[in-house]
């Protein structure tokens, strides 16, 4: 890992139905960049690395969108199965419906 790039720890993980091969080229969205998730998802956080473009305005409380459909479709698992990781989820995770 660069040692000039900046990252951050998401309180979020395998325990909450984040699947742990997401950490092989995995991501989430803050500000709609993508931030790549490093190293192994672990049960109850993930690390993600804050690309150059948004490092200066990342903060604490920022939302970050964990998954989405775009984030389900760049996957490329060709057996992932929507509805088994959307029923994985955890309840310590909030929901939003819009």
């Amino acid at each position: 890992m660069p040692a000039d790039s900046t990252y951050a720890v998401l309180p979020i993980g395998y325990a909450d139905g984040l699947k742990k091969y997401l950490s092989k080229g995995g991501y989430v969205l803050i500000n709609n960049h993508r931030c790549e998730i490093i190293g192994n998802i672990c049960m109850d956080m993930t690390m993600i690395r804050i690309p150059k473009e948004i490092e200066n305005s990342v903060k604490i409380g920022d939302e970050v969108t964990v998954i989405n459909a775009d984030i389900l479709d760049n996957l490329n698992i060709p057996e992932l199965c929507v509805w088994e990781f959307m029923t994985g989820i955890g309840k310590r995770v909030k929901r939003i419906i819009v």
